[in-house]
């Protein structure tokens, strides 16, 4: 499961949680940039360079994907989706 929130103070910064799958993880946050790994606590925090709708992909050790679309204008709220 992927989960994010935005930061509050900088706008463009969004805490992710990502949970389940078997490690390793990547987390490739739908903006081009490359996909990182996920520490072992699950938390990636990353900033996009404008407001936008993202799609975010986890993808685990097995091949299986968790999607979210990342939601990013005026006053976001967090987004939970299931694997």
């Amino acid at each position: 499961m992927i989960a994010y929130s935005p930061d509050g103070v900088t706008p463009l910064l969004v805490h992710f949680d990502v949970t389940g799958g078997r490690r390793p993880l990547t987390l490739d946050c739908g903006d081009a940039t490359a996909p990182v790994a996920v520490p072992d606590d699950g938390a990636v925090d990353h900033t996009y360079a404008a407001a936008g709708t993202y799609p975010a992909q986890a993808t685990d050790a097995d091949g299986r994907v968790g999607t979210t679309s990342v939601v990013l204008a005026g006053a976001a709220r967090a987004r939970r989706t299931r694997r």
